[in-house]
């Protein structure tokens, strides 16, 4: 085990807890899937791999999965691949990965919900690049 995935399961772990906590007030984020995202530009593939399938675990314990949860996991791997073939500006990339996932993740998930609150859907995207820019840049240094 690397410094590197130590420090990243650290921070998905507390992206779970936070996205509990506020859940449980009624607040929902998808913290865990921009730390994904954010996560997916440094951490090796096998790395990343075991913290998305970790992940989806976590989120459903059921014994079926589902499209929303294999989206889940596969998205950041996908990015991680996209960014190995075609580095760019990092900071342009987050941002874009996680509107991109967040946008498609709601209509893999709830299409219709966007047309009955596109309020719901910003904040959690604008929460979702401030987390996944928080999780990046803490964690790209190590």
């Amino acid at each position: 085990m690397t410094r590197k995935f130590l420090l990243a399961f650290l921070a998905l772990s507390v992206s779970l807890v936070l996205q509990a906590w506020l859940a449980g007030a009624g607040i929902f984020l998808d913290l865990s899937f921009a730390t994904l995202i954010a996560l997916a530009f440094f951490l090796d593939f096998l790395e990343l791999l075991t913290l998305a399938l970790g992940v989806a675990f976590v989120l459903n314990w059921q014994p079926a999965p589902s499209a929303t949860l294999a989206f889940l996991a596969g998205y950041p791997c996908l990015i991680h691949l996209l960014y190995r073939l075609a580095p760019w500006q990092i900071w342009i990339m987050i941002p874009a990965a996680i509107v991109v996932g967040f946008t498609a993740l709601l209509f893999v998930a709830a299409p219709g919900s966007f047309a009955a609150a596109p309020g719901l859907f910003f904040g959690d995207l604008f929460a979702g690049i401030l987390f996944g820019y928080l999780a990046f840049f803490s964690l790209a240094r190590a």
